[in-house]
């Protein structure tokens, strides 16, 4: 809701909902709203908004704009405080007790609202009252006046006020002369008198004060009003049910028992008195229970006494005077002496006694009114008489009764005969209401004012029986209401969506389902020996706790208002609300039944009434009620002696049976709804509590009644009762008529709006407010039917001139129709030869798409197929290609491991025979030169000659290995000569160079060893080599001597080779040096010169074999390289080779889509070619055809020349002459049609038109035929 604006909020105080003014609105929809009392948060829900201010005292509550809650509850109490105290919901009047009279139910008041329709004055039990009237005479239904509510909402007052005006409307006016062709009450019969005087003489013996009504009914009572054809009244019947017995002889505090007894003690007279033993009504305990709580309820006893004479009246006018008057009160006195009969414990004994001697008194005046013997009245009192024994030997023996015993037979025998009296006094009653056999009854018209709803702190069995008489009637409401309402909709065909609605079926399967309701279930425990209440209540829990929602436990500490345990009470959820039974004194409510000694005692009296009452102790008797126009029993089996039933019979099955017959009495009738609303707790006048009138709203569905009445059509009328009522007045026009479509056109007429009112099926249904105008139509209201005719025929003239303007429009259309229909003949001519056409082409499209699907399917089936097979070819070759490999590794690893050893053995041999050479090129050159030096000594000392170089030992026949640093010892040779101290430098050089180029062979070898450990033959398998343990896996390839590695081995042993060629011949060369010592000076500079030479090789060799390790480093990651780029172009080409074996597969499967799409394409040329032949053909038709519609255009020319002419003649013609009626020629056109007519409408008029019409058509020269057709456009 916008800021700012008036809103309701529910209020926690009596006043239900408040007025206030939206504040702001937060971000989760919580509403704060500022009131006269605070400031308050509530939920979207909870606000609603305001009505406009002219809707203030609506009479009708479904004419509010906002149909809620708060919208109702305002509405009635704005009404209520001007004294306005009838509202309507549709056609149900809601009426709140004002608890005051009012000045509103005048004779005058009468007369107004006589025969005037529900809605046209202000809202009034007159009004309802007056319709059920009418509608019983008009339709010769019956009709029944339902008025329901809480205890003191005003039930009783109001069905007073209906009988009243019913017995006024079907008889006469007791205060005014003939009037309107009613007879003056001075000469009606005395039946509508007693009709009158029947109700003070029910509410007397019935009516009672409670803490929430001061006349509150104890008994329902359904009163039939029976009327003849002619509307007056010919009797009446009175139906009772279910007295409250147990008011008799025990009340709550601030309570009253019935009126009659007060009544009779204030207003008996002094004789009376003396004749009857009565004192004050405050001498007895039947009366006042608590003496000291009730002396502010005493002083009515002037009311009481006027009320007393009152009686008498109403008795007199039922027939009932004199000594029948006397006896009746002789009754009621015995019974207020029996209430003074106090019982004691005896003494002596185990029985009881009076208590005194004023209850000796007391027993005395009993005696004599109830035509009793003392001691006969005191024994049934006191003892009880039990039998024993056979049939044959039967003996009878008496037990006394202690102080309760004989308490509870009082009471009961009291209970027993008021129950009695009361019966026969509705007997008596009916007998004077009853209606003249000769005479049969039209209808009747009932009315119903039973108890309301009730809930006390302590509820017992008779709560339990009137809520559910309360139940009954709340579910006749809700069928009437809600149920028949929207199935009729339904069934009439009107758009609706269905109302929610809360049902209360489940609660009264509850009570009355005939194998386990609570009912059924009490008479079952009654049947059984020495019943007790507990076990009632176990049966209660253990049939119905749990399985039934509408049964509960009582909480004493959660439950407000429930004081009981679930030992104690079971609580029953009704449609007004949770009501807690105590169960104590179940049973015996439930049987209410007298011993047989009380019964003989009683049949034994002198007295004529009780006598009648208690004629026969075995049989019960057939009660006066069952008579013509009243098909009810009695005045209620649980009153007490009521319908006829037999021993065995308990109250709550016949009251049961008295509720279904109820039932089916008003299901026979229309029903009348009031509901009464109590509108304060306090029954303080001028006081409106808002909460409990809402409550009372809630239970009684009056809000779901306000919305169904407010979305749907209360009011409603079979259309053939209108067109009964109007069709013989109509012109024979609208009267020819079918009944929906005649009270249609009287709807037209009298202009009134398409949203007031649906027309079904078999009915018109009319909005709410809506029913003094349907009132109208059948002739119940002011409108007379002549107005109605004058308004028809009005609205029939001129929707003649209409007809006449839209004439050539309807020529024209009808033309077009014609040329439409012939347009469809040529088309469905066409149609005939296009559809084989059609069809084949269907066909041929289908069968081209069944093997286009086909040849897919085909190919793709067996590409999946082929795919399949080449996946399994391919696992199949990789799967043999990987076993073939494995043992192929395996096989070569075996041969390599052989050829391995071999190529080890090989380079073993070969780096030893190495290592000797070096060996021996290492240490001969030492030994040599120190042989020569010391050949040169001796060659000093004693000048002896060189030896020559034949002696001296060559290094390369040394077989031998010489370990490093040894000298071999030569055999003595001869000594050479010295040599000069310039040779001998000389010779020292060399000796050190020599030693110097030793060293460096030596580090040539250690070279040479690591050299060979890099060899392909000895290398590691990180290196190319195969290892054995590499068997699971796909090994690498071992890897041998390649033939790089021979050739760099190769060229390593030719240049060993030359070095040591070198070194053998510098040992020659220093050999032969003894031989040329003389000549060593000269050469000394040519083998420095050598040496350098040998130096320089030496460094080129260490250089060329530097170069040689780097390219064999080279050439091994080379071979790497090439082996993984070797990998890789062969998974290129494999996937290369796939690709290109899947595009072959590919080629050829869209080589055969190709040749299937040429065959489609062909085909599809042909079917072309087909078509367009069929569509030159129906060009050369429509041609033909455009030619025969020219001709036709120019035809119809003619006729409007013809009808031209024919209306000027017309004109011509005196206004008496002219046709005033319709031709009878032309259809009268429906009232609905708001649009030119159809050409079914116009065939008679063709009809007319002459043949030779169209012969001017053949005399003009024909019209240019027109460029193209319309189907080339």
């Amino acid at each position: 809701m916008e800021v700012g604006a008036e809103c309701w909020v529910p209020d926690r105080g009596d006043e239900g909902f408040v007025r206030g003014k939206v504040l702001s609105t937060a971000a989760d929809g919580a509403i704060t709203v500022q009131t006269a009392a605070a400031q308050s948060t509530h939920k979207p829900a909870d606000v609603h908004p305001v009505n406009p201010s002219n809707q203030t005292g609506c009479k009708d509550n479904t004419e509010l704009m906002y149909l809620r809650e708060p919208h109702m509850l305002h509405n009635l109490s704005e009404r209520y405080r001007v004294d306005a105290i009838y509202t309507y919901t549709a056609h149900i009047l809601i009426a709140c007790n004002p608890f005051r009279r009012l000045q509103i139910y005048s004779t005058e008041k009468m007369i107004a609202y006589a025969g005037k329709p529900l809605g046209v004055m202000e809202p009034h039990v007159f009004a309802v009252a007056d319709r059920a009237y009418r509608q019983m005479a008009h339709y010769g239904q019956s009709q029944a006046v339902i008025i329901s509510g809480e205890s003191g909402s005003g039930k009783t007052e109001t069905a007073k006020i209906v009988m009243s005006f019913l017995t006024w409307s079907g008889g006469g006016d007791p205060k005014t002369k003939e009037k309107k062709g009613r007879k003056s009450f001075s000469d009606i019969s005395a039946l509508a008198e007693r009709v009158l005087r029947a109700n003070p003489l029910l509410e007397s013996f019935g009516n009672a004060r409670t803490l929430r009504n001061d006349n509150s009914s104890r008994f329902g009572k359904f009163t039939k009003m029976l009327f003849g054809v002619d509307g007056a009244i010919e009797g009446a019947a009175v139906a009772t049910y279910l007295l409250e017995k147990s008011r008799l002889i025990t009340h709550a505090p601030g309570e009253r028992g019935y009126h009659v007894f007060y009544e009779l003690c204030a207003g008996a007279s002094t004789e009376q008195k003396r004749a009857l033993h009565l004192s004050s009504a405050q001498d007895y305990p039947f009366l006042f229970v608590d003496l000291e709580k009730e002396k502010a309820r005493a002083s009515d006893s002037k009311e009481d006494a006027q009320h007393f004479s009152e009686l008498i009246g109403a008795l007199a006018a039922c027939g009932m005077a004199g000594r029948a008057v006397d006896a009746l009160l002789e009754v009621l006195a015995g019974l207020l002496a029996l209430s003074r009969m106090a019982f004691i414990e005896c003494p002596d004994s185990d029985g009881s006694q009076l208590a005194g001697a004023a209850e000796e008194t007391a027993l005395q005046h009993a005696a004599a009114l109830l035509g009793l013997a003392p001691a006969a009245l005191l024994k049934v009192n006191t003892s009880r008489t039990l039998s024993a024994g056979r049939k044959a030997d039967l003996e009878e023996y008496s037990v006394p009764l202690n102080e309760t015993q004989a308490t509870q037979t009082r009471d009961s025998i009291a209970k027993m005969v008021y129950a009695k009296l009361f019966n026969w006094l509705v007997d008596r009653i009916n007998e004077s209401l009853a209606q003249d056999e000769k005479k049969e009854s039209h209808a009747f018209i009932g009315i119903l004012d039973i108890y309301g709803f009730e809930v006390f702190e302590t509820n017992s069995f008779e709560q339990l029986c009137i809520n559910y008489a309360n139940e009954q009637l709340q579910q006749h409401f809700i069928v009437n209401t809600f149920k028949q309402e929207q199935e009729l909709y339904q069934k009439e065909g009107l758009q609706w969506k269905e109302i929610a609605y809360s049902d209360n079926r489940d609660c009264l399967e509850l009570l009355q389902d005939p194998k386990k309701g609570l009912f059924s279930l009490l008479d079952e425990v009654c049947r059984m020996p020495k019943p007790k209440d507990e076990g009632y209540l176990e049966r209660v829990y253990s049939d119905h706790l749990g399985k039934s929602k509408r049964l509960q436990q009582p909480r004493p500490g959660k439950d407000s208002g429930f004081t009981h345990s679930p030992k104690e009470a079971f609580v029953i959820e009704h449609f007004a609300g949770k009501v807690c039974y105590a169960v104590a004194g179940f049973i015996d409510k439930n049987t209410d039944a007298l011993t047989v000694d009380c019964e003989l005692a009683l049949a034994a009296s002198s007295h004529t009434l009780l006598q009648a009452f208690f004629k026969s102790a075995t049989e019960a008797p057939k009660k006066a009620a069952e008579r013509k126009g009243f098909g009810l029993g009695g005045g209620g089996g649980g009153g007490g002696g009521g319908g006829a039933r037999s021993k065995k019979s308990t109250v709550s099955s016949s009251y049961m049976l008295q509720m279904a017959r109820l039932q089916e009495d008003l299901s026979a009738c229309a029903p009348h709804f009031i509901r009464c609303i109590k509108t304060n707790r306090s029954s303080k006048p001028n006081a409106f509590d808002g909460s409990y009138v809402l409550m009372q709203l809630r239970c009684s569905g009056m809000m779901e009644a306000l919305e169904l009445m407010q979305a749907g059509y209360p009011t409603r009328a079979p259309y053939h009762e209108l067109a009964m009522r109007y069709r013989p007045v109509m012109p024979a026009a609208v009267s020819g008529l079918s009944d929906s479509l005649f009270v249609e056109a009287i709807l037209e007429a009298l202009k009134v709006e398409r949203s007031k009112y649906k027309l079904g099926i078999t009915r018109v249904f009319f909005r709410a407010g809506q029913l003094a105008f349907l009132e109208k139509l059948t002739g119940q209201g002011d409108v007379s039917a002549e107005e109605i005719v004058s308004r028809v025929t009005k609205w029939l003239h001129t929707r003649r001139k209409r007809m006449v303007r839209l004439g050539m429009l309807t020529m024209l259309v009808f033309t077009r129709m014609l040329w439409v229909i012939r347009l469809a003949r040529m088309l469905q001519s066409a149609s005939r030869v296009l559809l084989p056409l059609h069809r084949w082409s269907s066909r041929a499209s289908a069968t081209r798409r069944n093997r286009a699907a086909a040849l897919m399917q085909a190919v793709a089936r067996g590409l999946m197929t082929k795919r399949r097979w080449r996946k399994k070819t391919r696992a199949v070759v990789l799967l043999q290609k990987r076993a073939r490999g494995l043992l192929a590794r395996k096989k070569h690893a075996k041969l390599f491991q052989v050829q391995k050893k071999r190529q080890e053995a090989a380079n073993a041999v070969r780096a030893d025979h190495l290592r000797r050479r070096l060996t021996r090129m290492s240490i001969a050159p030492g030994a040599d030169l120190k042989k020569l030096q010391a050949l040169h000594a001796a060659q000093a000392a004693g000048g002896a000659e060189t030896p020559s170089s034949a002696a001296l030992p060559s290094p390369r026949m040394s077989t031998r290995r010489v370990p490093a640093g040894a000298v071999t010892i030569m055999p003595a040779e001869p000594q050479p000569a010295p040599l000069p101290p310039a040779a001998n430098e000389t010779l020292n050089r060399l000796l050190e160079l020599a030693q110097q180029q030793s060293r460096q062979l030596d580090a040539a070898m250690a070279r040479i060893t690591v050299m060979e450990t890099r060899l392909p033959g000895r290398s590691s398998i990180a290196e190319g080599g195969y290892s054995e343990d590499e068997d699971e896996g796909e090994a690498k390839r071992p890897q041998g001597l390649t033939p790089a590695a021979e050739a760099r081995l190769a060229s390593m042993e030719a240049l060993l080779n030359q070095l040591l060629d070198k070194q053998v011949g510098l040992s020659s060369g220093r050999q032969r040096s003894g031989s040329i010592s003389a000549e060593a000076s000269p050469d000394l500079a040519a083998v420095e010169a050598e040496n350098e030479e040998l130096k320089q090789e030496m460094i080129e060799l260490k250089m060329d074999l530097a170069e040689k390790d780097m390219e064999l480093a080279e050439l091994r990651n080379g071979r790497a390289e090439s082996d993984l780029a070797l990998s890789k172009a062969k998974k290129e080409l494999l996937k290369v080779t796939e690709d290109l074996t899947v595009l072959v597969q590919q080629k050829s499967e869209l080589q055969l889509e190709n040749s299937g799409l040429t065959e489609s394409i062909d085909q599809l040329r042909s079917e072309k070619q087909q078509i367009l032949d069929a569509k030159e053909e129906l060009h050369d038709r429509c041609e033909e055809l455009e030619e025969e519609i020219e001709l036709l255009q120019r035809s119809t020319k003619d006729i409007v020349q013809v009808q031209a002419a024919k209306g000027a003649a017309v004109k011509k013609l005196p206004l008496a002459a002219r046709p005033i009626s319709t031709p009878a020629s032309t259809p009268v056109p429906s009232p609905r049609a708001s649009a030119p007519l159809s050409p079914s409408g116009m065939s008679t008029r063709v009809s007319n038109i002459p043949k030779n019409s169209t012969a001017g058509a053949s005399q003009g020269e024909p019209p240019p035929k027109r460029q193209g057709s319309w189907f080339g456009r």
